[in-house]
């Protein structure tokens, strides 16, 4: 959060409450982290009540109105977690987490002397307090009510794909003898993973996502193919320097140059083997951009090839969702889906970043 601002009241006083807020919104992310991975940690729970709480406190003092009453909401949520009345659960995770996205938004309006949105936010204070007065089906209910209303820019999508395209047969025939090669490239991806403790099942991960989005768009892209791409699309990230793997601070020009040239070499091991030739096509177009500022050749819109464009949105999903050497905490799984649909039609393809939506929520917000 920028902190250049003009504050004309209590100037020293506001910068001191927003440097505590970001170092409190920082330990909050790292303590939902570890929370995910143990949902029973009581002390967790209570530090990151403590961080609301204090911020609550803070906004009180420097009579920061909006921000107290709905740090006051999340706070209340978070006691009721807290007392143990309600399990902690991946979903509500979400919603923590979002509420101080939101919370931030709301921080950043007063600094800024934007007007706030006060019926949204209202909105999104009621909705927390219901979860807690409510159980079972209800609960869930209130969950993804305000899941909605911290996530507008989620589209309501529907499945509206034509799931009747049935390629199984001909992917058959045009893979058969390739299994070897496969194989191979499959190895090729596991040794490269090897490299990075943050890398080691990311193939995996991965591929499911890219199947499965591209069953449900009609399977427009051959799937024996999309595996091959999807083995061979980081693998010369495996041969860059240490120093460039695990460097956890801005990359200079030179090893920004380094970097930018992996898809190159994986797309040109492709492109040497018979039958793999769009194969090589994905790989060198996986980090170009709809807006044609990608890279390695900074292709345009439909310029870039449906498989590359699909690799795209699914590889920015992982590694949004997985800790990276340079970002040690994951984003959330409703905070990538947002950042995903705030930069598609420029950075990714709009059709496949619906897609995804439609998986995401298949898989995460549809109850088991």
């Amino acid at each position: 959060m920028a902190l250049e601002h003009d504050l004309e009241i209590d100037g020293d006083l506001l910068k001191d409450f927003l440097e505590d807020f970001v170092e409190k919104q920082r330990e909050l992310e790292g303590d939902l982290t570890h929370l995910e991975a143990d949902p029973d940690d009581k002390e967790l729970l209570a530090n990151i009540f403590r961080a609301v709480h204090t911020i609550k406190g803070n906004a009180c003092f420097c009579k920061m109105d909006p921000v107290s009453q709905f740090a006051h909401s999340l706070e209340e949520l978070l006691q009721v977690l807290r007392s143990g009345k309600m399990s902690f659960t991946p979903q509500l995770g979400e919603v923590v987490l979002l509420s101080m996205d939101r919370l931030n938004t709301i921080v950043e309006c007063f600094v800024a002397g934007e007007p706030q949105d006060i019926e949204g936010n209202r909105k999104i204070e009621e909705s927390l307090t219901d979860i807690c007065g409510v159980q079972g089906g209800e609960q869930y209910a209130a969950i993804q009510y305000s899941l909605c209303l911290l996530s507008e820019s989620f589209d309501d999508l529907g499945s509206d794909f034509d799931l009747s395209a049935e390629s199984g047969e001909a992917d058959s025939a045009a893979s058969c003898g390739m299994e070897g090669d496969l194989d191979y490239f499959y190895l090729l991806m596991k040794q490269c993973e090897q490299r990075s403790l943050f890398w080691q099942g990311r193939g995996e991960r991965t591929l499911a996502l890219a199947m499965e989005m591209n069953a449900l768009a009609g399977t427009p892209v051959e799937p024996y193919k999309l595996t091959a791409a999807i083995y061979l699309h980081d693998f010369a990230m495996g041969l860059l320097p240490e120093f460039i793997i695990s460097k956890n601070e801005r990359l200079n020009e030179d090893e920004l140059a380094q970097l930018r040239n992996h898809p190159v070499v994986a797309a040109q091991l492709a492109e040497r083997l018979p039958g793999w030739e769009s194969v090589s096509e994905m790989i060198l177009q996986h980090h170009e951009r709809i807006d044609g500022n990608g890279y390695p050749k900074k292709l345009k819109g439909d310029a870039i090839c449906e498989g590359a464009q699909l690799i795209s949105v699914v590889d920015a999903y992982i590694s949004l969702t997985r800790p990276r050497a340079d970002r040690l905490h994951k984003r959330s799984v409703m905070r990538a889906i947002l950042e995903l649909n705030n930069n598609k039609a420029t950075q990714f393809s709009e059709r496949w970043v619906r897609v995804l939506n439609t998986v995401i929520k298949q898989h995460y917000l549809n109850p088991s």
